[in-house]
């Protein structure tokens, strides 16, 4: 994943996401060098949901209100080929 090293991703989330889904991709593209930003309509804090519980909360970096897309699936692709 070293095409992703420096690059800016925002992983959108509300409540009741799955606890891993958020967090397990987030630590990869974090170790690979991105800057990876958790996006929510809502802002402070989401829970997320852990089997059979609510998981812990996430902080949210930024809310829907204060970002814009700034890559296309197209330039995506072309940066990992």
């Amino acid at each position: 994943m070293a095409y992703i090293s420096g690059k800016k991703i925002a992983i959108l989330a509300t409540h009741g996401f799955e606890q891993s889904e958020l967090e397990v991709p987030m630590k990869k593209l974090r170790d690979a060098g991105a800057t990876v930003d958790v996006v929510s309509p809502e802002s402070g804090e989401i829970k997320g949901w852990d089997m059979k519980d609510w998981g812990h909360p996430v902080k949210v970096d930024k809310s829907l209100g204060e970002v814009s897309p700034r890559i296309t699936t197209r330039s995506f692709f072309q940066a990992a080929s």
